[in-house]
């Protein structure tokens, strides 16, 4: 499976096969120890499957964790470890205060704001009632900064510029991004995914495909890139029309700061850990902000969006030669599913849906959805992107997981909160009885526990 960003690169990578319908269960253990800094970069993938049977909890640091296979081998049985948990975490935070909010209605007409680019790729501050500004742009891991393949990330990596993803319009060595009757078009190659020369593992990190897209608040080239509190101008969601979809998919992605080169990526929309494409479909497309996740769970803050990306990923399986335009980007005020909003009159932007017996409601900045949990009814979880702690209700306090359980699931059901092998989906979890806590590698499957199996 995909994994991070790479070093020289700016954009994550690929898919890969899909899971079996019947799985071997994954069973959990307590683990104590530190897991890698969430800010580190990951650059390719493990392509080993599974864990064997837990043998305990484990210490020390690990080294970044790699991918399993789509199948995984983990072994069952066995209660889990006896860790007593490790380092402190970066504690919780009380999940109060949300509610659904409306949004608001003035000063837009029609559908929404159209944020309409000039010829050149431009949007101008004066085109739109809110003044925003930014450029479009184009990148693909094939052209570095300084518009050649000797700086691409994919041959800085060592791999040949014809083994490479390539954007071919819009130019990356020419500025601007041309306008083409209100439509921006990308054509190109994402690169089939290759070993990496020194690991022989898939180098998803350095051949990660090609983007485009545009900033919300930045006004030149050479300027610092800003932000834009989408609440605060009553601002739900976007929606955008494309006339074809490429081979790969697309995922659309909003940066925020400290993500565009961070653990596991921006937010796109419907990301999981699996790293699917987003649902993208010929003709238009809305998004609210509350479809828009981190892969690991870091929920999206619409208070602090710096771009919004349309990213043609790779995969191991072939290249893809692709053609699209994208047009009639357009911010939208509407409340959107019912309870599904946050606004800007709450402290908590980022919305998770319901989870580990927590409802769906709105959050501090940073939280990690998947951490959500109930402590004896007060709601609680972690912050940060790192799929790799938990929230333990008994010390109030989010517990780190690392070696070989480097996944940290909430407390589900009579399922406490605890470690477990990676690939893990946490919404999978069951008992299975006399402390045999077992989980599934697919959310679409369910533990049974005559069989340890996942049907």
């Amino acid at each position: 499976m995909p994994q991070g960003r790479g070093t020289a690169g700016r954009r994550f990578a690929g898919m890969i096969a899909s899971p079996l319908m019947a799985l071997p269960v994954l069973a959990a253990a307590v683990v104590a120890g530190c897991y890698p800094n969430p800010d580190a970069l990951r650059t390719s993938s493990s392509g080993a499957g599974g864990s064997t049977t837990p043998s305990g909890g484990s210490t020390g640091g690990g080294g970044a964790m790699g991918n399993a296979g789509a199948s995984g081998t983990a072994g069952h049985s066995g209660s889990g470890g006896s860790g007593a948990g490790g380092a402190l975490g970066m504690g919780g935070h009380v999940g109060t205060g949300g509610n659904s909010g409306v949004g608001g209605s003035g000063g837009f007409v029609g559908s929404g704001l159209v944020l309409m680019p000039d010829p050149t790729g431009w949007i101008a501050p004066g085109s739109n009632a809110l003044g925003l500004q930014g450029g479009w742009y184009g990148f693909s891991d094939g052209i570095g900064p300084d518009g050649t393949t000797a700086t691409g990330g994919c041959e800085m990596a060592g791999h040949p510029a014809n083994a490479c993803s390539l954007l071919t319009s819009p130019s990356q060595t020419d500025s601007g991004f041309p306008n083409t009757g209100g439509k921006m078009c990308a054509a190109g190659i994402a690169a089939r995914v290759v070993n990496n020369l020194t690991t022989g593992l898939p180098d998803y990190g350095a051949i990660y495909g090609a983007s485009i897209g545009f900033d919300f608040n930045t006004p030149g080239m050479s300027a610092a890139k800003g932000t834009f509190n989408a609440l605060a101008n009553s601002i739900t969601g976007i929606q955008f029309d494309i006339d074809v979809v490429p081979s790969n998919g697309l995922r659309i992605e909003f940066v925020t700061p400290g993500t565009d080169l961070g653990f596991g990526g921006p937010a796109y929309w419907a990301a999981t850990s699996a790293y699917p494409p987003s649902p993208v479909f010929v003709g238009t497309n809305r998004i609210y902000w509350a479809d828009v996740i981190a892969p690991y769970g870091l929920g999206l803050d619409p208070t602090q969006l710096v771009s919004m990306d349309f990213s043609i990923p790779t995969t191991t399986l072939s290249s893809d030669s692709f053609h699209f335009c994208i047009s009639n980007v357009t911010l939208i005020r509407d409340a959107g599913p019912l309870g599904r909003t946050c606004t800007s009159s709450t402290p908590y932007p980022v919305f998770c849906p319901a989870a580990n017996g927590v409802p769906a409601t709105c959050w501090t900045a940073g939280t990690n959805c998947n951490s959500t949990t109930s402590c004896s009814g007060v709601y609680r979880s972690c912050l940060g992107q790192a799929p790799s702690e938990y929230f333990d209700c008994s010390s109030n306090m989010c517990l780190p997981c690392s070696g070989s359980f480097p996944v940290g699931c909430p407390a589900r059901g009579s399922v406490p909160a605890t470690c477990w092998p990676a690939n893990t989906v946490c919404s999978t979890v069951a008992d299975c009885g006399a402390g045999d806590y077992e989980s599934c590698t697919d959310s679409s499957l369910i533990v049974d526990c005559t069989t340890l199996t996942c049907n």
